[in-house]
């Protein structure tokens, strides 16, 4: 199937600058004109062109829907160990072990299960007391043999697999606190020479730290929308409010929206490399109003809730619904989006039971998600031949 290719929504300069580049280029080798031979007529005529390229090229934002070319479904393939029911369950992998992140009681715990026949290695042990202890965990982020996890909006404490499974207490090998600055800091996504944060701030989208925890860079700032011009710089992100995850290569962040049917990629810079915008039903039209200088969105659904990425694919679990009309205690989908590097869409696949969060391991070519309304929450779906 040929794939039609949009620019992105939100313009990078790339684009512009090639065309720009092109055309000093044409003028030194004729300084007269590029179209030095064509009458007057010819000139309206290639200008009327170029002017008609070029209003398609932008497009209004609803003729530039991208659709997923193929859509399959799974069934479950089995239904692992049983343990209490726990809010905000997290999931993923590292090699042979899944990793489960979960908070009960007001304490947060991680899980860890063999994949191979589903087995304890360590179960619930609750995440460190006093300074150590996380109170609030928003992500669980794995790289190499590391576990990240984000407590709220004060810490991300970062952990040793192979020390948790030699000691079997968890134990951080770092602890990093948010930098001191005016802003709402969220996601850490780890790279080489430290952190990159997310923030809100319309003048920089990313704030860069080292590994002790200070700042050393400001990357990227939101696009500029005449929507927004009432919203203060520092909540300016807050319209495009998303979930972040980073290549494993550590060279792009990927994101999703919470309200949009959209995926963004950028470059460790904060560069923006591609948008896409998805032609979903339910996609949200932007709309604002503000009260009391208070930004409100109009109605709209919550379309991602969980993204994450491998060495070739990005996974993004998509709910599509009404958040007000949950009747859970966790958002349950049973819908993935899988995108490529670039951000284009490639397929939806349809899981046979909703869950909370996903796992994806295409060297074991399977699936793994939690749903905890089920006795056995932990689910596992055969890839079969769909992601090779």
């Amino acid at each position: 199937m040929n794939k039609t290719v949009f620019p992105p929504i939100v313009n990078s300069g790339v684009l512009d600058d090639r065309a720009d580049a092109l055309h000093q280029a044409r003028l030194r080798e004729n300084p007269v004109g590029i179209f030095p031979k064509l009458n007057s007529r010819a000139i309206i005529i290639n200008i009327f062109a170029i002017l008609i390229l070029w209003s398609c090229a932008r497009g209004d934002p609803k003729e530039q829907l991208i659709q997923f070319p193929e859509e399959v479904s799974l069934v479950v393939l089995s239904n692992h160990p049983t343990f209490e029911i726990r809010d905000d369950l997290r999931l993923s992998h590292i090699d042979d072990y899944l990793i489960v992140l979960s908070s009960i009681n007001s304490k947060s715990n991680l899980s860890i299960y063999n994949k191979r026949d589903f087995s304890y290695v360590i179960d619930g042990i609750p995440l460190g007391e006093g300074p150590e202890e996380i109170m609030t965990p928003i992500s669980l982020h794995t790289h190499n043999r590391d576990i990240y996890i984000v407590d709220g909006s004060t810490k991300m404490v970062k952990y040793s697999l192979d020390s948790i499974l030699m000691q079997r207490a968890f134990h951080p090998i770092a602890s990093i606190k948010h930098p001191r600055v005016q802003e709402f800091l969220w996601y850490f996504l780890p790279v080489p020479s430290g952190y990159i944060l997310t923030t809100f701030n319309k003048k920089r989208h990313f704030i860069k730290i080292d590994h002790s925890g200070s700042p050393v860079a400001e990357l990227g700032v939101f696009p500029e929308n005449p929507l927004l011009k009432q919203v203060s710089n520092m909540s300016y992100g807050d319209y495009y409010t998303g979930i972040y995850t980073i290549s494993p290569r550590q060279d792009r962040i990927f994101k999703v929206y919470r309200d949009f049917g959209m995926i963004s990629v950028y470059d460790t810079l904060g560069n923006e490399l591609n948008t896409n915008r998805l032609d979903l039903e339910t996609n949200y039209e932007g709309k604002v109003t503000f009260e009391d200088g208070r930004m409100i969105k109009g109605p709209r659904n919550s379309m991602y809730v969980r993204l994450s990425s491998d060495e070739k694919y990005v996974y993004g679990l998509f709910y599509g619904k009404d958040p007000s009309k949950n009747v859970h205690r966790a958002t349950i989908c049973d819908e993935i989006h899988v995108f490529d590097h670039l951000g284009n869409p490639l397929k939806k696949i349809k899981l046979e039971v909703g869950v909370t969060d996903i796992s994806v391991d295409r060297k074991a070519n399977r699936i793994y998600g939690i749903n905890y309304l089920e006795e056995r929450p932990l689910v596992e779906f055969d890839l079969g031949d769909i992601l090779l």
